[in-house]
């Protein structure tokens, strides 16, 4: 069975309150950021609701594969399985039980699909769903369901947390800053060395800048194989740690101050400046899910830092 996480007690004894009292909505979507846990609130309360003790159960449907995904989409026919799967009786006991993380990532004809079964919900099923951001569901689809807020984890919360899983205190630190307090993304960016290789490819890319390689620097962090988002993430973070050096607030900088110290003898504040306020317009602009050239974004920033 899956572990529930500490910040998340008061949220669960609340759901399954409902649950018990048979007063529990048949559609439950838990909203929050990236990172909060709510993949693994949705797969607690899965195995509860199915009294679930084994690592497979027929009577549940995970929708994860696109979570994996470089274009995340779930299709049609996934909502066509999920149709099948509920019309047929529970094998183990009276409940079956769907979980759909990131429901967002539905396409317009899947969203329609699945509104339907919402709307006529066969009987001791439960849809366990969630999205980062519900102003990115349909709001039919919304008013369909019962919405809970993902429980965040307090700073100590997050922090005892991460040392629990074999994270050292300062590297924990660090990655609660990049990732705004969400412990579960941090891990990920642990386990995956994220954290320590955007942080060279970055550093290494703005060491060697000058206006005669701006396109070769652009092509080099083009390459870097994370996510754009991420990449701005890290990116703004180095040349705020930067400018908070050069604002003599260098507690602010981590162990890497060798690395702030070069950066900060070659870059000026308004340099700095110029260039965090493009990455902070690129990031909304994906915020917005607008379209943005990465390549061409990636040389906007460097040419201010020219």
């Amino acid at each position: 069975m899956h572990k529930a996480l500490s910040w998340q007690t008061n949220c669960i004894d609340n759901i399954l309150s409902l649950y018990r009292s048979q007063k529990l909505h048949h559609g439950l979507l838990i909203s929050g950021a990236k990172g909060s846990g709510k993949i693994t609130l949705l797969n607690y309360l899965g195995d509860y609701i199915l009294n679930n003790s084994k690592n497979y159960n027929p009577d549940l449907f995970l929708c994860n594969d696109h979570l994996g995904q470089e274009n995340k989409n779930i299709p049609v026919d996934t909502v066509r399985d999920i149709i099948n799967f509920v019309s047929k009786t529970a094998f183990l006991g009276k409940n079956k039980v769907v979980i759909i993380p990131n429901i967002e990532y539905f396409n317009t004809a899947a969203a329609n699909a699945f509104l339907k079964i919402l709307e006529e919900p066969p009987k001791n099923v439960y849809f366990l769903l969630s999205c980062d951001n519900l102003k990115n569901i349909l709001p039919t689809l919304r008013s369909r369901c019962y919405k809970i807020k993902s429980p965040m984890a307090d700073y100590k919360q997050a922090i005892d947390w991460l040392i629990e899983n074999n994270v050292e205190q300062n590297k924990a630190i660090e990655l609660l800053k990049i990732t705004n307090n969400m412990p579960i993304l941090a891990l990920d960016y642990y386990n995956d060395k994220v954290y320590d290789n955007l942080y060279v490819n970055l550093v290494s890319g703005l060491l060697k800048l000058n206006r005669y390689n701006l396109t070769l620097v652009s092509s080099d962090i083009d390459k870097i194989k994370y996510s754009f988002r991420l990449l701005l993430e890290f990116w703004h973070k180095i040349l705020h740690q930067v400018l908070m050096y050069k604002l003599n607030r260098s507690q602010d900088v981590n162990n890497e101050l060798s690395d702030i110290k070069k950066l900060n003898d070659k870059l000026n504040i308004d340099k700095l400046n110029l260039a965090i306020d493009k990455i902070t317009l690129s990031y909304k602009y994906m915020h917005k899910n607008m379209h943005l050239n990465k390549r061409s974004s990636i040389e906007g920033i460097l040419y201010e830092l020219c």
